[in-house]
């Protein structure tokens, strides 16, 4: 486990849970060993949103698990591992996820999750929770990206009431 929001001293441990999946129903049981809940029973029932990844005929490029690996915001180079620890940024066919989390604190910053899609050479997200300013929740940005071998590319600017034309460049690794 490399994050998990309410018990830290699960980070870096291995959990066993069964699961089944019945039609649109995933249920995931078991028992979670950690030092602040052990013997903990859960039973989890998710219901899926959107086709999975592998059913598709055509999976888009963009489509999979990447790992943020170099970025500048507001025009400035951050160092992720410094500040974040790591910036996952997850990519369904209709949905992204972009998750920054420290594996080694359980530090969780924050999540930027929304809506996708691409036109051209504009990757354009449509932002449903924003952990930093909650003006751009209902937003839409539209990106320049581009794939090239396993690195995506992400460059263009928001408006929000605390980021102000703010310009977000990201060079992202395929993680899967």
């Amino acid at each position: 486990i490399e994050y998990f929001s309410f018990d830290t001293s699960a980070v870096g441990s291995a959990q066993t849970f069964h699961f089944n999946i019945k039609d649109s129903i995933f249920h995931q049981s078991g028992t979670l060993n950690t030092q602040k809940y052990p013997n903990y029973q859960i039973h989890e029932f998710y219901e899926r949103a959107e086709p999975g990844i592998g059913t598709l005929l055509e999976k888009h490029p963009l489509a999979g698990v990447w790992n943020i690996e170099e970025a500048s915001y507001g025009g400035k180079k951050s160092d992720l591992a410094a500040r974040y620890g790591k910036v996952i940024k997850i990519i369904t066919p209709t949905y992204f996820y972009g998750v920054f989390f420290n594996p080694e604190t359980g530090y969780f910053n924050g999540i930027a999750f929304g809506t996708w899609k691409t036109e051209g050479d504009q990757y354009i997200e449509t932002i449903k929770a924003y952990s930093w300013d909650a003006s751009a929740v209902g937003k839409t940005y539209s990106f320049n990206w581009k794939v090239e071998g396993d690195k995506f590319y992400q460059t263009g600017k928001i408006n929000s009431n605390r980021y102000k034309d703010y310009e977000i460049r990201e060079v992202s690794s395929r993680m899967e």
